[in-house]
């Protein structure tokens, strides 16, 4: 398979995509992580949706793209997506983790 510059360029933006997810989803982690929680379902929402989102969104689709992404165009472009999924989600996370009254 020709190494062309569209190769690199999609690669690039997956990349980028995935850096993002990891600093982004990784920072909120860090951050729902550490604080104290008034009960266990408090605490699996914190920590667990955080911790589930950054394993699921940044870290799996970063593994798969520089394992076996590379050779597969169709695989690259699902991953893309799926890492953009993600990033919605994290967004409705969010919002869904402001405090309440």
């Amino acid at each position: 398979m020709p190494d062309d510059g569209y190769q690199r360029a999609r690669l690039g933006c997956a990349g980028s995509l995935a850096v993002f997810n990891i600093v982004s989803m990784g920072s909120l982690a860090s951050i729902f992580a550490a604080g104290p929680y008034s009960s266990v379902e408090q605490a699996w929402w914190y920590r667990g949706g955080s911790i589930g989102l950054l394993i699921v969104g940044g870290i799996g689709p970063v593994l798969i793209l520089c394992t076996i992404a590379r050779r597969s165009a169709r695989l690259t472009v699902a991953l893309t997506l799926w890492m953009l999924i993600a990033l919605v989600l994290l967004v409705g996370y969010v919002f869904n983790s402001g405090g309440g009254i």
